[in-house]
């Protein structure tokens, strides 16, 4: 196998671009587990790029990848990887942005609403895969859902999870939603009722906010229910991730207990 130590090389070249998310819909997932989520999820490889100390060590396993396989040195894959100790594998996908007439109205969906840090989207891509939702739209004011950061925090969880960037008055003011979901904001205010006092056993438009600004006046004019959730006098709120984690697995927990 040919092995790639130049980084004048076009394909290596091309890496980088990708790396630096100059190639629209393009990315890299590192390590052995992003790569058997993404296989898991039946969906497709462009290429698997490997160390050369991998493909030395792991020589007997090369035939079981059903994709292209490319070798580079350890000193350009270690300019690929973003994190200290890389274990020599990673995978160059093509990742679809999902459009207004590819949304599922028969599922609850979730809105981020300029969401900026890489943590929480993470924290929140993760957390609806584990409480079986599998849309989550994003306005133009949120951080990139496919920043390195973003893909190491979710651990796998955009394999399976259809992401759109989407105006979020446009989707709330869709009939679907409007006659079939209960579209839920998590606010500090006197009308905000208590998210343990609801029904969630029914289909919910779930929208967070910007880490500070929270929820913009704009989408909270479109909101039908305001939520709080209830904690001690010495904290006024929780991180986004953190809320949004809490709503979800009680929507969860209801819908498992019925």
């Amino acid at each position: 196998m040919e092995i790639i130590k130049s980084k004048d090389n076009p394909f290596y070249k091309n890496l980088i671009k990708i790396m630096n998310s100059k190639v629209p819909q393009y990315v890299l997932l590192e390590g052995p587990h992003l790569y058997e989520q993404w296989v898991a999820s039946n969906k497709p490889i462009e290429c698997i790029i490997c160390s050369e100390s991998f493909i030395e060590k792991n020589s007997k396993f090369l035939s079981f990848f059903k994709s292209e396989v490319r070798c580079v040195s350890d000193a350009l894959f270690s300019q690929l990887s973003d994190v200290v100790s890389n274990q020599g594998l990673m995978i160059l996908v093509k990742y679809s942005i999902g459009q207004k007439n590819d949304l599922d109205f028969t599922q609850s969906i979730v809105m981020l609403d300029g969401v900026q840090d890489p943590g929480n989207i993470g924290t929140i891509l993760r957390t609806c895969l584990a409480v079986n939702i599998h849309q989550v739209i994003m306005n133009d004011k949120c951080a990139n859902a496919w920043s390195s950061k973003v893909i190491r925090s979710a651990q796998g969880a955009h394999a399976f999870i259809d992401i759109y960037r989407l105006n979020l008055i446009e989707i709330i003011e869709l009939p679907k939603i409007r006659d079939e979901y209960e579209v839920i904001a998590t606010l500090i205010s006197e009308e905000a009722k208590s998210l343990y006092k609801l029904n969630l056993n029914k289909k919910i438009a779930w929208i967070f906010g910007n880490e500070g600004a929270g929820i913009s006046k704009e989408v909270c004019s479109k909101v039908d229910t305001s939520i709080m959730i209830p904690m001690e006098s010495e904290i006024e709120s929780l991180n986004v991730g953190v809320a949004a984690s809490v709503c979800l697995y009680e929507q969860y927990r209801q819908k498992l207990s019925q």
